[in-house]
């Protein structure tokens, strides 16, 4: 009994560790459906706009990782439909108000931004990609 103990918290600081370090993918799995969404409701497939640049950047980190780092975005995509059923069940958000114009866009900003920051670098991005995002900030 007296080994149990230290073997949980050891495992719970080893499980946050990795929890920690896939915050990131999560976060793509989030944004992917939201993304997808957006780019067809507002019609802007191969537009070249941020939404769609964002878009195929998502899924092109999705296709370059990893079986741990796509189950953790399959978790993040699960946990973005369980919130939009919560919300629509509650009546909290519309769906014309989710997916207008400028809400996507300020989200596709916000999303570069997060991936393109410096302290983000265990992402399969090349630095091109992040210098061609810019143009879009």
């Amino acid at each position: 009994m007296g080994l149990v103990k230290p073997f949980c918290f050891l495992s719970t600081i080893f499980f946050s560790q990795f929890a920690a370090g896939n915050d990131l993918y999560f976060d793509v799995g989030k944004a992917t459906p939201y993304l997808s969404v957006c780019s067809l409701k507002n019609d802007l497939s191969e537009s070249n706009t941020i939404v769609d640049f964002t878009n195929d950047l998502l899924g092109k980190i999705y296709h370059s990782s990893g079986k741990t780092e796509k189950d953790v975005i399959a978790l993040g995509t699960n946990e973005y439909f369980d919130q939009l059923s919560y919300q629509s069940a509650l009546g909290v958000t519309e769906e014309y108000e989710l997916y207008t114009l400028s809400r996507c866009e300020r989200f596709a900003v916000n999303f570069l931004n997060k991936l393109c920051s410096d302290k983000v670098s265990k992402l399969p991005l090349p630095k091109l990609t992040c210098t061609k995002a810019k143009q879009y900030l």
